[in-house]
């Protein structure tokens, strides 16, 4: 059960990983609605992570909205 637990911890560091590259990816093509779809799905398997909810944030304000951001951030603390 302990090495499951380990292996569970590190494949979600992987994925995690992951899309947080995917998102830089389509942020940096200017694509920010479709990064934050992808910021989700690491928001919703991590919801205690503050690196997923920043992904969230950062899509947002690149986004131009102030007011998802700002949501967002108040659902996060």
């Amino acid at each position: 059960e302990q090495w499951a637990d380990l292996e569970r911890h590190r494949l979600r560091a992987l994925y995690l990983g992951a899309v947080g590259r995917a998102v830089r990816t389509r942020l940096e093509a200017g694509k920010a609605r479709e990064a934050l779809t992808v910021a989700r799905t690491a928001r919703d398997l991590a919801p205690s992570q503050q690196s997923a909810w920043r992904l969230i944030l950062e899509c947002h304000l690149a986004a131009g909205d102030s007011v998802g951001a700002r949501i967002e951030a108040e659902r996060f603390t």
